[in-house]
């Protein structure tokens, strides 16, 4: 199965104002590795495969509103091989285009074909510019402040974000990434993105911090809660002590 193995990534991010109906330009930029699923044929055939990238993913988990958002994307190549015996060979990039799905995430999609017994082809470059509509997070409050005590019991608390309020005239998503602890994210009780109504100018999620025999005991664990929207990243921190 062709896949993509692994992202070197870049990201620019520019304001737009008005006139310009959008209020965010981003430029992503990157290398992705890939593996290809074909031995060398017998015969030099030309073949084709397409390779996807979840950019959205890449960059945490960043919703992107279809409706509100313009994509151009293009691809190169970024490393090819080839041996002094080899009687033809050909790489190439056919085609390069972005979208963005029915659930919000911005995806690059890269059309690529090999041909000849002694070549190989290991990468290629991207660049993806992306227009768009969002949410921009100014604050947080939580409640109760840091740092959060918990010994053997889950410990209930809100997070309230301010939003600015020339960015909610359409509404949408934000994505909830919470901290990590042993590689793994801490189970806050969050769910993974909420959907904000247009003209609101706030919103709270309610979760708990639950024991956990990895944070250190009577020191202060120090985590960041990333809210990712189409406007932008806003980190809120969070401390937590485990009696």
């Amino acid at each position: 199965m062709a896949e993509v193995e692994n992202v070197l990534v870049q990201l620019h991010e520019s304001f737009l104002s008005p006139p310009s109906p959008f209020n965010r330009l981003f430029v992503f930029t990157g290398t992705a590795f890939i593996f290809w699923p074909h031995n060398p044929p017998e015969q030099d055939d030309l073949i084709h495969e397409r390779f996807d990238v979840n950019l959205s993913k890449l960059h945490q988990n960043r919703p992107f509103p279809g409706f509100a958002t313009q994509v151009a994307a293009s691809a190169s190549l970024g490393s090819i091989h080839g041996t002094d015996n080899a009687d033809e060979f050909t790489w190439a990039v056919d085609r390069a285009f972005a979208d963005v799905s029915p659930d919000e995430l911005l995806k690059l999609h890269v059309d690529v074909a090999m041909q000849g017994k002694k070549g190989s082809f290991r990468a290629f470059a991207y660049q993806v510019f992306v227009q768009t509509f969002g949410i921009v997070i100014i604050s947080s409050n939580q409640n109760p402040d840091n740092p959060i005590t918990v010994s053997d019991a889950p410990v209930p608390f809100d997070i309230t974000l301010k939003f600015r309020d020339d960015s909610t005239k359409l509404g949408g998503r934000i994505a909830i990434n919470t901290p990590l602890l042993d590689n793994q994210p801490i189970d806050l009780g969050f769910p993974s993105h909420i959907d904000i109504p247009p003209f609101a100018l706030s919103t709270t999620i309610s979760g708990n911090v639950p024991p956990h025999r990895l944070f250190p005991p009577n020191r202060r664990f120090n985590g960041d809660v990333v809210f990712a929207t189409a406007g932008g990243v806003f980190t809120h921190q969070l401390a937590i002590i485990q009696v």
